[in-house]
Parts: C-alpha cells; sequence; structure tokens
C-alpha cells in the first residue's frame, strides 16, 4: 500500500476491488478524513493538499534519503515552486507526469490500497491509518464539494420532500422539542438525528464515496478545495438569499414548500433574516469552546453559539419548531456535531465520564420506525455510528 506523511497530514491512495476509480485520502491534524475520487491527472494535482505532498530543491532530487517517518520508504515529493511530481521509492525518483504514471508505479501492487466498495463505506474511524485500517470521510465540507456534488444533494431533499420523508424529520423534531434543546441531549440526539437523515439521502443518491449531510463552517466567505470560486452560503449557487420570502436559489418561494406540523401547512415559503449574511465564528472561537474540559459546560456555550446562529439568520430557522424546514439546518448542525467531535478527541476522559453520567431521559426513539438508540451509541469518539 502506498502510505505517505507529511506535516501532520496522511495521505493514501485507494481503489475499488470492482473497477478503477481511485480515490484520495487524507487526514488533517483534527482527524477529520477527507476522500475525493481521482477522474484525471489534472483533478490529481488539484485535490491534492500541497502541503501533504514533501517539497524538495532540485538539488534535494538527486538524493532524497529514504524518510523514516514514510511507510514503506516512499512517498510524493515535488519541486518548490514548480507542480512536477516524483514518486519517490527509497532513494530512487521518478517522475510522475500522468495518472497512467501514477499508478504505473504502485510496485506490485503495493502503492493503492484494493478495498471492497462497503469497505470504503463503512471502515470505523478514529484508528491508526495503516496497511489494514483506512478511515472513511465521516464529515464532508462544503468546500470539498464539486458543483454536481451539490447538486446531488439538492435533488435528494426535493425527493425526500417529494416521498414525504423530509416532513417526518420536521416532525420528529417538533414531537421531541422540549427534551432535546437545553438539556444534556442536544448533542447525542441530533448526531443520531443527522445519521438517519444522512441514511435517507444516502438511500436516494446510492453514492458509497460522499456522506451527507455537508458541514458549513459558520464563515461569510471561504475557499472551496474543488473549483476557483468563494462559498457564500446566502447566494443562489447555495442556499439562495438572507431575504423574506427567499425568491433566489433552490429553495426559493414556488419551489421549496415548508411544513409547519402544528398549523396544518405543508407550503410555506422560506425567510431568512438580512443578519444571516452577518454570521461569523472564526476558528479562536470555536477552539475555546473545545477547550471547556466539562461536557455540561462545553454543551451550554455550544448550544448558545447553536442558538445564536439560529436567531440571526432568522426565519423558519430562527424557530426551533419548524428549523428543519430551511435545508441550511443540516449544514448548521453538521458543523455542530463537527465540534463536539473535536471536543471529544481533545478531551476523551471527560467523554467517557460523560457517557457514564445517569441521563434525565433516555435518548430513545428518534423517528418513527426506528430503533431505540442509547447515549453511548451516539458519543462514540469521531462520531462512529453504529448502523
Amino acid at each position: 500500500m502506498f502510505t505517505f506523511r507529511a506535516n501532520h497530514l496522511t495521505g493514501q491512495l485507494v481503489k475499488t476491488d470492482n473497477n478503477q476509480a481511485v480515490y484520495f485520502c487524507e487526514k488533517g491534524a483534527n482527524g477529520v478524513v477527507v476522500r475525493r475520487l481521482i477522474e484525471n491527472w489534472p483533478t490529481f494535482l488539484s485535490l491534492f493538499h500541497p502541503t501533504a505532498i514533501r517539497i524538495c530543491d532540485d538539488q534535494d532530487l538527486q538524493r532524497v534519503p529514504e524518510g523514516a517517518d514514510v511507510a514503506g520508504g516512499s512517498r510524493l515529493v515535488r519541486v518548490q515552486g514548480d507542480i512536477k511530481i516524483y514518486f519517490q521509492d527509497g532513494p530512487v525518483l521518478r517522475h510522475i507526469d500522468s495518472m497512467q504514471a501514477l499508478l504505473g508505479y504502485n510496485f506490485n501492487g503495493a502503492a493503492v490500497q484494493t478495498v471492497t466498495p462497503q469497505e470504503l463505506q463503512h471502515r470505523p474511524m478514529g484508528l491508526p491509518v495503516s496497511a489494514g485500517n483506512l478511515d472513511p470521510p465521516h464529515r464532508y465540507d462544503l468546500a470539498d464539494l464539486r458543483p454536481s456534488e451539490w447538486d446531488a444533494f439538492v435533488g435528494a431533499l426535493f425527493a425526500l420532500k417529494a416521498n414525504g420523508a423530509y416532513d417526518r424529520f420536521t416532525q420528529a423534531h417538533f414531537d421531541n422539542l422540549q427534551r432535546i434543546h437545553h438539556t444534556p441531549l442536544f448533542l447525542p440526539w441530533h448526531r443520531v438525528f443527522l445519521y438517519l437523515f444522512s441514511r435517507a439521502i444516502q438511500d436516494i443518491i446510492k453514492n458509497p464515496t460522499l456522506h451527507f449531510p455537508f458541514s458549513w463552517q459558520w464563515l461569510q466567505a471561504y475557499p472551496s478545495y474543488e473549483t476557483d470560486d468563494v462559498i457564500r452560503l446566502f447566494t443562489p449557487p447555495w442556499v439562495g438569499a438572507a431575504a423574506s420570502p427567499v425568491r433566489d436559489g433552490p429553495f426559493q418561494e414556488g419551489r421549496w414548500a415548508a411544513y409547519l406540523p402544528d398549523r396544518g401547512v405543508r407550503n410555506a415559503p422560506l425567510g431568512r433574516s438580512p443578519s444571516a449574511k452577518s454570521v461569523e465564528v472564526p476558528a479562536d472561537v470555536v477552539a475555546t469552546l473545545v477547550s471547556f474540559s466539562d461536557y455540561e459546560a462545553f454543551r451550554q456555550a455550544l448550544e448558545r453559539t447553536h442558538d445564536d446562529i439560529h436567531g440571526r439568520i432568522g426565519g423558519l430557522m430562527g424557530d426551533p419548531h419548524y428549523s428543519t424546514n430551511d435545508p441550511v439546518f443540516w449544514l448548521h448542525h453538521a458543523r455542530v456535531d463537527e465540534v463536539w467531535s473535536q471536543w471529544q478527541r481533545a478531551h476523551p476522559a471527560q467523554n467517557d465520564a460523560m457517557i457514564g453520567r445517569g441521563w434525565p431521559v433516555g435518548l430513545g426513539d428518534i423517528m418513527p420506525g426506528e430503533r431505540a438508540w442509547t447515549v453511548a451509541e451516539a458519543a462514540l469518539i469521531d462520531g462512529t455510528l453504529v448502523a
């Protein structure tokens, strides 16, 4: 298997055993693994995180030492200031200028790990990256998406609307409202809720390499890894404007129908406050949240941040009875859950203590027809959820 390590990133090339699709997986310092399909050589160059490649000066290319920190003594390198890519096998360097060349330097198949599609989808999170274990990308960020993937997500939302499943999620959130907000169950309940929603999406798109929902970084603008664009969530290419009613984008009035359970209304329009365009939660604020050592102190601080964002987005998102109707709900809660996962990794002992506490009410059934879940299942490190 081809594995390399540079700085804090670990990367692997993998392919399924029944087709020629090849994926690149990288794992960042926060433990989040991102997998991207490599369709061609330009895609490979654009998807490969620059810091994941060892960068050399020209003279270094004459005598690159075998890296003690590299499994198998192999790594990718590139010339400083150039896009030339080389494969290093011990002291030997080979220039790679095509997808065929990259896959050709697999040294009897060892450079590309072959896995089944099921393994690619279901391998557990939180374990070391090794020949026998590759973490799946449990979380995706909007920045990871190609336009076609976002379009697939939007299409799946409309399909869930058409078959009634989306409104059942809204009803479940409405029915559980009091016991899942401003209580210790806030984070574990919503994690399972996200998982079930992700499973419903997956049943429609049937793409084992793409996991929903996606996380929005609580920023007004940040770069996409997949295109040259800047992500501005409240714009027509994404979720539409911060206006009431929403009259552009995929969820505009007349296209997207919101369900208000207590009113028996199934065709309400979305609306948002102009203040949605000022929502910002910088990374240092998230770091402060993660620094809380006690679960309840952390949960309360994170939930206050969560509440503030709901309120500033306004419209149906600003009312917890109806907030699931706005697709921003899923992007927002994916980020909430991501921050909880960061806290779990930073405080494993406190997380274990949190799981062992006596909870005021059990997690129980979340969606009609679903089994009961336990807090311990929902609170596993890295958000690994049991099917």
